[in-house]
C-alpha cells in the first residue's frame, strides 16, 4: 500500500500577519516586565542626592534630584521612576551630561562613562515616598554578585529646627578606583549635610531594596568619622585578592538634637540623634568599584602612585562659588616613577577638567553655577592617575564641598574679618592693549590662574581698577 503524501499547511498572508503581530505583543509584554534599567550591561556604580526647590501654586512640592550613574557606555543611565512606597509624583523636566568619560585610555574591558542625570519631580504632598533601581550587571566581581539594587528616601515633612523640608547629605566618589595589592589605603568621603545634620554611612544590608552582595568584602572596613566639624565616610583598605570589587555603602542623615516632621494632613513625628534604633532623615545610596592591582616595588606617594602638591585644595576643603561666575580649581600633582596622564573627575552637571596651560602635571577644574543653584551644596572629587607601560597608578581621592552664593555682593559676617581688599599697582609689558574689554578679561584670567597656582585663595576675585599707558 502506498502511503499518500499529506500537503504542507500554508498559513494565508492574513494568518502570518497575526502571528507575527502576536509574536511582536508578547514581546513588548514581555519587556514591559523586565526591571526598569539601563540600555548597557556593565556597571559601575552609582549614587543620589536630592534637594526641595519650593512648592508649586497647588500646594504641591517641587524636589530636585541628582543621579549619577557609571557604565561602559555614555549612553546608559538609569530613569529612576520605580516607586516603592508614598506617593512619589511625576517627573517635571530631565537633563543629562556626561561627568568623566575614559574613552579607550584603560586596558580591555576597564574603560567607563559617568554621567549625571538632573530630575526635576512635582510631589503632590510632604509625606515620605521612596524611589528605587534595580538591574544588572556589575562588571565582573571578586566578591561575586552581578545586579544592582538603589534605593532612595525622600520625608519632606517640615522640620521644627528650620521650618523647611529636610535636604539629603550631599556626596559623591570617583566610581572606580585602583589600589596596589600590597599599598593600604584609606579613602575618606566626605558626608556633609546642609541642614547641619549628622551625615552617616553603613554598609547596605537589606537584599530587597538596598544591595544585592550585602556584605563587605574582606580586607575592607568602613568607619564613620568627624574631622574638625565635618563628618566623613572612611573606606580601608588593607589587603585583598586581586580582582575587582563592588561596594554598596548606604548614606544617611540624623539631627543633631530631636525635631519633629510635621505633615498636610496634620500628622507628625520625632526624629532623634543618631542611635543604632533611630529613625534617618533620609536616605541615598553610594556604590562603586574598586580595583585591587598587582603589588608594586614603593607604596609611598610620589614614586608610582600620584602625589597631589600645592596649591591643590586639601581633603574635606569647602570653596565658595558664585552664580554665573566660573569657578576655577587648579589640580597640580606629580610622580617620579610613572607618568602623569589624567585627572579623574566627579562633580556637578557642566564641570570640566582640562590640562592647565598645557602642562601633563597640572590641572584645572571649571564650573559655572546657574542661578537654580544659589544655597546648594555640591561634592567634587578627583584623582590623579599615572602609567608605566601598561601598568596603571592612583593617587588618594580628594574631595572638596563647593558652596554657591552672591560671597562678593553679602559676605557672610562670621567670616568677614578673613576678607580684605588689597591694591596693587603692578607693569606690565604687553603687546595687546589692555584697555580692551577682552584683552583685560584674558589677562585678568590669566593672572588669576599664575596666582592660585602660587598658592593664593582660589576664591580670590581679581578686578583691573586702572590702566595707564606708559611711552617707552
Amino acid at each position: 500500500m502506498r502511503s499518500r503524501a499529506q500537503p504542507l499547511h500554508r498559513p494565508s498572508l492574513s494568518q502570518a500577519r497575526q502571528s507575527d503581530i502576536m509574536s511582536l505583543c508578547a514581546l513588548i509584554q514581555l519587556l514591559l516586565t523586565l526591571p526598569t534599567v539601563t540600555f548597557a550591561s556593565h556597571f559601575w556604580g552609582a549614587s543620589a542626592t536630592f534637594s526641595p526647590k519650593g512648592v508649586y501654586s497647588d500646594g504641591s512640592y517641587k524636589v530636585e534630584f541628582r543621579f549619577k550613574q557609571t557604565f561602559h557606555s555614555c549612553n546608559s543611565y538609569f530613569l529612576w521612576n520605580t516607586c516603592l512606597s508614598g506617593s512619589c509624583g511625576n517627573e517635571i523636566s530631565t537633563k543629562t551630561q556626561t561627568i568623566y568619560n575614559t574613552g579607550s585610555r584603560n586596558e580591555a574591558n576597564f574603560n567607563w562613562c559617568q554621567t549625571e542625570r538632573v530630575i526635576t519631580r512635582q510631589i503632590p504632598s510632604n509625606n515620605p515616598f521612596s524611589l528605587r533601581e534595580t538591574g544588572g550587571d556589575w562588571v565582573e566581581l571578586e566578591n561575586k554578585f552581578s545586579n544592582w539594587r538603589l534605593l532612595i528616601v525622600v520625608d519632606l515633612g517640615q522640620r521644627s529646627d528650620t521650618n523647611k523640608p529636610n535636604k539629603s547629605p550631599v556626596m559623591t566618589s570617583i566610581s572606580f578606583v585602583r589600589v596596589p595589592q600590597n599599598c593600604p589605603r584609606t579613602y575618606k568621603l566626605i558626608t556633609f549635610d546642609p541642614d547641619n545634620d549628622q551625615g552617616r554611612c553603613r554598609y547596605g544590608s537589606d537584599a530587597t531594596t538596598e544591595c544585592e552582595g550585602c556584605r563587605l568584602p574582606a580586607g575592607f572596613a568602613l568607619s564613620q568619622a568627624r574631622i574638625k566639624e565635618k563628618d566623613f565616610c572612611t573606606l580601608s583598605y588593607t589587603t585583598a585578592s586581586i580582582g575587582v570589587y563592588g561596594l554598596e555603602v548606604v548614606v544617611e542623615d540624623f539631627p543633631q538634637q530631636n525635631i519633629t516632621l510635621s505633615y498636610n494632613n496634620g500628622s507628625s513625628s520625632v526624629r532623634s540623634p543618631f542611635s543604632p534604633t533611630a529613625t534617618p532623615l533620609s536616605q541615598i545610596p553610594l556604590q562603586f568599584a574598586v580595583k585591587v592591582e598587582p603589588a608594586i616595588a614603593s607604596c609611598e606617594e610620589g614614586v608610582y602612585l600620584p602625589k597631589f602638591l600645592a596649591p591643590t585644595p586639601e581633603n574635606g576643603e569647602k570653596i565658595q562659588a558664585v552664580i554665573n561666575r566660573e569657578l576655577e580649581i587648579i589640580v597640580s600633582a606629580t610622580a617620579s616613577a610613572s607618568r602623569i596622564h589624567g585627572l579623574i573627575i566627579s562633580g556637578p552637571l557642566n564641570i570640566t577638567v582640562n590640562n592647565y596651560r598645557g602642562s601633563s602635571e597640572q590641572f584645572v577644574l571649571r564650573w559655572t553655577p546657574r542661578t537654580e543653584d544659589l544655597g546648594e551644596y555640591f561634592p567634587v572629587c578627583f584623582v590623579a592617575e599615572s602609567n608605566q607601560s601598561s601598568s596603571f597608578y592612583q593617587s588618594d581621592m580628594r574631595c572638596i564641598l563647593v558652596e554657591v552664593g552672591n560671597f562678593t555682593d553679602s559676605p557672610d559676617p562670621a567670616e568677614e574679618h578673613t576678607n580684605a581688599v588689597v591694591g596693587v599697582r603692578i607693569k606690565v609689558q604687553s603687546t595687546t592693549d589692555l584697555t580692551d574689554a577682552h584683552n583685560t578679561e584674558t589677562f585678568l584670567r590669566q593672572l588669576r590662574e599664575e596666582l592660585v597656582r602660587r598658592g593664593l585663595s582660589n576664591t580670590t576675585t581679581l578686578r583691573l581698577r586702572q590702566v595707564h599707558q606708559i611711552n617707552p
